[in-house]
C-alpha cells in the first residue's frame, strides 16, 4: 500500500480525532493521509486487462452454487476476452484454516468428482480435469469459449469440505497480501513487505495484481462473513488481539503493547486525565510527558475493551475495570460453540472498513480499477422495514420467542396463550399441532429489527438456501458511494471511525438496500439471481476497460 493521498484520492480521519501523530507512518494501519483538502480523483488510462479473484464458499451446502457459478461466469469471461484484453482468474476459498486451499491460498486442484452428502443435484462436474493446475488461469483472446468454460469448471468446483465458519473477507486479505501465500505471484510489486500499486521497472512482472489491470473481487457464499481478529492477528488493528499483546503488563495492568505509536496514536487526554497528571507531576517535580502518554495508552485500551485495565489483584466483577486476558478472550475470537452463526458476536468481528481500506491500497486509481461484487443472501427486514439482526436472548421472557432449536419463531407450537410472545399473539388450537398466531410478536421479539435467536435464512431456491451476507454486501457498498457520481461522500463506521472522501467506484454489484426481490438484487439462491450478478460484474468491468 502507498501513502500518496493525491494518487489515491481518499482521506481518512483516523478514529474521528484530529491531529493523530503517526497516522501516515504505517501503511498497514491507514494507507491514506489524515488531513488536507482532497483533490478530485485523478483520471488515467483505461484498465489494460482484468484480474478476477473469486472467493468461493467451500462449506457443506455449496456444491449446487459452485456448479452454477462455473456455468454462468464462463460466458462473461469470454465476452471480456472478445474485447481484446487478458483476463487472469484466481480462486480462493472462505476457509482460513491451515489446510488445503486454506489461509488464502489460490486453488490448484479441483474437487473430486464424487457426490458429497450435502449435494442434492449431482457430483461436482470435475471429471476430466487435471489433478492439479496453476494458481492463476491466464486467459487470452485465442482461447475458445469451450476452453474457458472447461478451465473455470475445473477451478470453481473446489469442493464442500471447508470450515463451516466462513471468513471470506479475511481470506481475501490473506490471498492478496505481500506476506501471504501467493506473494510470489506479485513479482517486483512487493517492496519491504508492502504492495506497491505503481510498481514497474526491473524484476519479474506480476501474474496477478497487475498494476495496469482492473481488479475484480467476487464473493460467493450462502452465509455471512465471520472474519475475526484471531483469524489473522498479525494484521489486525485491534491491539489487544495482536500476537503477544498481553505478555507484558505495566503496574496498573495495561499491556505494554499499547505503547505502539502507530496502532495507538496520540490521543488528546481528557480534562480529568490532564488535571490528574498535572497534579501528580507537580507533586513529584517531574515532567508530565510520560504520565500523559500513559493516559493516552489507557484511552486506547478503554476504547477496545470498554473499561480501563484492572490493576493486578483488582476485582473486575463490578465492571469498573477489565483484565487484559478477559478483554482478549472477548474481543478477538467469536464463540463458535454457542451459535450456528457469528451474528451474535458482531462487535468481535474485524470491521468491514479494514478490508475496504486494504483493497483501495492495491490500486493507483481504485475508482477506475476496482470492482467488488457479492453473490450472497439478501438482507432480511421486518414488516416495519427495519433490517433484521439476530441476537442472543438476554432475559428469560425472550425464550418464548424461540422454538426448540433456539430459532426465532413467533408462530411456535403452544399449549396455552401464555406460551405465545407479544401482545395479541394467541395459541390457535384449530391447527395441528396448536401454534401461535404470531400477531403482535414482532414488536416484542424483534424490536427495531433486533430479533432474538439463531440466524435464519433470507432466500431459498433451486440453488439452495442462503443467510444474509450483510458484511459482504456492506463491503460492496463502500465502493458505490451515495450516488455513484464523483462526489465526496462521508460514511461513519464502527468505533467513531470516519471515512471521508470519494469512495464510489460507480457501481455496486450485489443487493443494495431496498432492491431485495427486484431485478436490481443479485442473490445466490436462484440461477436468475446468479446471472444478474455476473452480468452486473461484467458490465462494471467493461466500463473500466473503456475509460
Amino acid at each position: 500500500m502507498g501513502t500518496n493521498a493525491t494518487r489515491l484520492g481518499v482521506w481518512i480521519a483516523c478514529l474521528g480525532l484530529a491531529g493523530l501523530a503517526g497516522c501516515k507512518d504505517d501503511p498497514k494501519l491507514v494507507p491514506w493521509a489524515c488531513e488536507g483538502t482532497p483533490d478530485a480523483p485523478p483520471a488515467g488510462p483505461p484498465a489494460q486487462g482484468v484480474d478476477l479473484l473469486v472467493v468461493v464458499d467451500n462449506s457443506g451446502s455449496m456444491c449446487e452454487a459452485q456448479a452454477a457459478l462455473a456455468d454462468t461466469l464462463a460466458p462473461a469471461v469470454s465476452e471480456l476476452l472478445a474485447l481484446g484484453v487478458s483476463v487472469n482468474v484466481a480462486v480462493v476459498s472462505t476457509d482460513t484454516q491451515d489446510r488445503h486451499m486454506g489461509r488464502g491460498r489460490f486453488g490448484t486442484a479441483p474437487a473430486d468428482p464424487v457426490v458429497p452428502n450435502s449435494c442434492t443435484l449431482a457430483a461436482p462436474v470435475t471429471d476430466g480435469c487435471d489433478p492439479t493446475h496453476s494458481p492463476v488461469f491466464e486467459a487470452s483472446g485465442d482461447l475458445s469459449a469451450a476452453a474457458v468454460a472447461d478451465a473455470l469448471r475445473c477451478r470453481l468446483n473446489i469442493g464442500t469440505d471447508g470450515y463451516g465458519f466462513e471468513r471470506g473477507l479475511e481470506a481475501t486479505r490473506l490471498a492478496l497480501s505481500c506476506d501471504g501465500p501467493n506473494a510470489d505471484l506479485w513479482g517486483a510489486c512487493c517492496v519491504d513487505g508492502q504492495y506497491d500499486p505503481g510498481c514497474g521497472g526491473p524484476g519479474p512482472a506480476p501474474t496477478f495484481l497487475r498494476p495496469d489491470a482492473a481488479l475484480a473481487v467476487l464473493f460467493v457464499s450462502d452465509e455471512d462473513d465471520c472474519s475475526d481478529p484471531a483469524s489473522n492477528p498479525e494484521q489486525t488493528r485491534r491491539i489487544i488481539c495482536r500476537p503477544g499483546a498481553t505478555d507484558a503488563l505495566a503496574s496498573d495492568g495495561l499491556p505494554l503493547a499499547y505503547q505502539d505509536p502507530i496502532l495507538c496514536p496520540t490521543f488528546d487526554p481528557s480534562a480529568d486525565e490532564q488535571a490528574e497528571c498535572t497534579a501528580e507531576c507537580a507533586a513529584r517535580g517531574a515532567p508530565c510527558d510520560a504520565c500523559l502518554r500513559h493516559a493516552r495508552e489507557r484511552t486506547c485500551f478503554r476504547a477496545e475493551c470498554g473499561a480501563p485495565p484492572c490493576p493486578p489483584g483488582a476485582d473486575s466483577s463490578p465492571g469498573t475495570c477489565r483484565t487484559a486476558d478477559d478483554c482478549r478472550a472477548g474481543r478477538c475470537a467469536i464463540d463458535e460453540s454457542a451459535n450456528s452463526s457469528c451474528m451474535w458476536y458482531r462487535s468481535t468481528l474485524t470491521p468491514v472498513l479494514d478490508y475496504a481500506t486494504f483493497l483501495y491500497g492495491l490500486k493507483q486509481r481504485p475508482h477506475q480499477q476496482l470492482v467488488v461484487a457479492a453473490l450472497v443472501g439478501p438482507r432480511g427486514y421486518t414488516a416495519q422495514g427495519d433490517e433484521v439482526t439476530y441476537n442472543a436472548p438476554t432475559e428469560e421472557a425472550q425464550l418464548a420467542c424461540l422454538d426448540e432449536r433456539r430459532a426465532y419463531s413467533p408462530t411456535r407450537t403452544c399449549a396455552v396463550d401464555a406460551d405465545c410472545p407479544g401482545v395479541g399473539n394467541r395459541c390457535d388450537d384449530s391447527s395441528e399441532p396448536p401454534r401461535c398466531t404470531g400477531v403482535g410478536a414482532e414488536a416484542f421479539c424483534c424490536p427495531d429489527g433486533a430479533c432474538v435467536g439463531n440466524v435464519q435464512t433470507t432466500c431459498e431456491g433451486p440453488l439452495g438456501t442462503a443467510f444474509s451476507g450483510r458484511r459482504y454486501l456492506a463491503l460492496t457498498e463502500f465502493f458505490e458511494g451515495a450516488t455513484g457520481d464523483p462526489n465526496w461522500d462521508y460514511l461513519l463506521h464502527g468505533r467513531d471511525e470516519l471515512v471521508c472522501g470519494w469512495l464510489g467506484t460507480g457501481s455496486t454489484v450485489g443487493c443494495p438496500p431496498g432492491s431485495e426481490g427486484t431485478a436490481g438484487c443479485a442473490d445466490l439462491c436462484s440461477p436468475d439471481g446468479l446471472s444478474r450478478g455476473v452480468a452486473a460484474l461484467a458490465s462494471a468491468l467493461r466500463a473500466r476497460l473503456a475509460r
